[in-house]
């Protein structure tokens, strides 16, 4: 077993493999990014690429690779090394493609998760949850919501390199955690990658739909989604539900970017430019917990620091009571 551990370790890097499961930022020589084993609305857990270790600074949780992947990916390590070390049978040709570790294009994953829409359906009881979220019909049909469950893909990409399909002998599978598939859209309604919404909500609500270190599959990248709407105002907010619910309650274009650090990325000023935006509104998240909420406050200040640069006046949004603008509103 210990060989095998070794082995194992010796064939990903941690940055890569913690880095296809929660976005992640580089600081000087490591990289930091939000623990998915509490509730962390500010990124505390930071990781170490030359002692390929991670440690969270906000639950004190810490270990390698492995111990990360075994538990983010609810897997045993015996599991998780018979995955990852199995061989193909003596004189028996592995008839899987080599992983792909770079992206396949924005319209070949369009035009693939577009086909994976329209095999999905959506069941009863994510309709409700969305819903019970304040989501009507109509808005759900705009989202183009789906349910999801991981195992055999029901469609089979032209390419490598979509974002949470990957081969397991000569059939499409779909790697991630059953729940809401919700599509993330660029500026020109192209689905740039997914979420899940996920049912098991224990260490965190949502997933990228990704399959990183999978034959045939690539990380996600973490895209921002961009929902339209009249007017030269834009807000920003955290994540494609959030919104998609603040523009329609708003009337207003709003982007949702995948974390409420995550704003320095050429995307985001080149969509606001594309806009031509004249105003700008943060709506992050407002924790209860000082710390966290002095963090997303000076986050906000200093992406109002770039919005000013790029000449864009800038607000706040404030609101009492729920933590996040979708259910303010």
């Amino acid at each position: 077993m210990a060989l095998n551990i070794a082995a194992y370790k010796s064939s990903v890097r941690i940055e890569e493999a913690i880095g296809a499961r929660i976005p992640l930022r580089r600081v000087s020589s490591h990289w930091v990014g939000p623990c998915p084993f509490h509730d962390d609305s500010t990124p505390s857990l930071t990781v170490f690429p030359r002692t390929q270790t991670w440690k969270c600074f906000g639950c004190g949780r810490y270990g390698d690779v492995v111990d990360f992947v075994s538990t983010f990916d609810h897997k045993p390590v015996a599991d998780l090394l018979r995955t990852t070390t199995k061989e193909p049978p003596p004189h028996v040709e592995d008839p899987s493609p080599p992983a792909s570790p770079v992206r396949a294009g924005l319209i070949e994953r369009h035009e693939t998760y577009r086909r994976l829409l329209d095999a999905l359906p959506l069941t009863t009881r994510h309709r409700e949850i969305l819903h019970a979220k304040g989501l009507d019909d109509t808005l759900i049909a705009t989202l183009e919501a789906r349910s999801f469950s991981p195992g055999p893909s029901p469609i089979d990409p032209e390419t490598l390199g979509i974002p949470g399909f990957f081969f397991v002998g000569t059939t499409w599978h779909l790697q991630g955690s059953s729940g809401i598939l919700l599509p993330v859209k660029d500026s020109q309604g192209l689905i740039q990658g997914c979420q899940v919404r996920i049912d098991d909500a224990q260490q965190g609500r949502y997933r990228w739909l990704s399959s990183p270190l999978r034959p045939g599959g690539a990380s996600s990248g973490a895209p921002m989604a961009v929902v339209p709407g009249p007017g030269s105002t834009v807000w920003i907010t955290e994540g494609v539900l959030k919104a998609h619910i603040a523009s329609r309650r708003l009337g207003v274009p709003v982007i949702g970017l995948p974390g409420f650090s995550l704003w320095r990325q050429p995307l985001l000023a080149d969509t606001l430019q594309k806009y031509r935006a004249k105003r700008v509104v943060i709506a992050f998240d407002q924790d209860p917990k000082p710390a966290l909420r002095r963090s997303v406050q000076d986050q906000a200040r200093q992406l109002g620091a770039m919005l000013s640069h790029l000449g864009m006046s800038w607000a706040v949004a404030h609101w009492r009571g729920p933590k996040g603008i979708d259910d303010a509103l």
